[in-house]
């Protein structure tokens, strides 16, 4: 059943290269494999696109693409928890880098329920509302410069710690 417009919660690796600065990339999605890179987002909007399929617009009710997002704060915030933790044990923390957590408005979405998670949502778009920039309090300095650029690169509010 396609719904028109959502709020959702992601999450988001942090990477910075000397060419493009610090930018989101997606933490699950690894569709370059010999770049180590997922789907970066350069933009506030992202349009999703298929990687399997050209041909269709996505989201498609019997293909995997789309913007996924998760209904709660809460939920993106255990997700994001367990993502960092697995990447540590796993050794790719090097990998991962810093966490960021958003507030997205999705357009053109579907509700998506897999076997083993909490309901998801799934959209053709994703466009970035509000940004949080996790951290375990240590490096504080360096939280807030990563907040400060992704607050100017995507122009929306951007706060270190976890939303309320």
């Amino acid at each position: 059943m396609l719904i028109g417009t959502a709020t959702g919660w992601r999450f988001w690796c942090v990477h910075e290269t000397f060419l493009d600065g610090l930018m989101l990339v997606s933490p699950y999605y690894w569709p370059e494999p010999e770049r180590n890179q997922g789907v970066s987002w350069p933009k506030r909007r992202f349009e999703a696109r298929c990687y399997r399929d050209a041909a269709h617009w996505p989201p498609v009710p019997d293909c995997e693409c789309g913007v996924y997002a998760f209904t709660t704060a809460s939920e993106v915030l255990l997700k994001a928890e367990i993502h960092r933790r697995c990447a540590v044990w796993s050794d790719r923390s090097r990998q991962i880098g810093p966490i960021a957590v958003g507030r997205v408005t999705l357009r053109q979405v579907f509700p998506y329920q897999h076997a083993i998670m909490a309901p998801e949502l799934r959209a053709a778009t994703g466009i970035i509302d509000e940004l949080w920039v996790l951290g375990d309090g240590s490096e504080s300095a360096e939280a807030e410069r990563m907040r400060s650029l992704l607050a100017a690169r995507y122009g929306v509010p951007a706060v270190v710690g976890e939303p309320g």
